[in-house]
């Protein structure tokens, strides 16, 4: 009768050993370093800064200028025009993550004034087309702020 051979367990205990060891090592190094990372004590007699409160923007803050994309016409009838928003924020920095609306009305459309609106985020507008009836060809459309709410 044959004999066969025992696999050694000795490498594999080995392994796991310095496997153990290193999780050991890597743990005590997090440990140090967060340890070390603590924001400084203020001195003796200071108060620590309190944080900025986040912007919020006036109705001032913003500049709407209407771009026209398309202009029909239909003689004493009027024109159909389509335009959005091009917004200019002169305020201070916005949060990129609170979602302002911003209200508006449009002169120089029938039946003026229009109420519209638009979403600010952070330094970015999300505008829609509008349409209007305008009472001659070229007539001005003007926009007008009326109010920034926090949503």
């Amino acid at each position: 009768m044959t004999t066969t051979p025992q696999p050694r367990k000795r490498p594999v205990l080995a392994a796991l050993g310095i496997l153990g060891a290193l999780t050991l090592a890597l743990l005590a190094v997090v440990a140090i370093i967060g340890a070390t990372s603590d924001p400084p004590a203020a001195s003796p007699g200071t108060t620590p800064a309190a944080a900025s409160p986040a912007a919020t923007p006036a109705a001032g803050d913003f500049k709407l200028t209407p771009k026209v994309t398309e202009e029909k016409c239909y003689g004493e009838a009027g024109c159909a025009v389509t335009f959005h928003p091009e917004v200019t924020y002169t305020g201070p920095a916005l949060d990129a993550g609170t979602r302002w609306r911003v209200t508006y009305e449009v002169t120089g459309v029938a039946d003026e004034p229009r109420a519209g609106r638009l979403d600010m985020t952070g330094g970015e507008a999300d505008t829609r087309d509008e349409h209007v009836r305008t009472p001659r060809k070229g007539a001005k459309i003007g926009i007008k702020v009326t109010g920034v709410a926090k949503r």
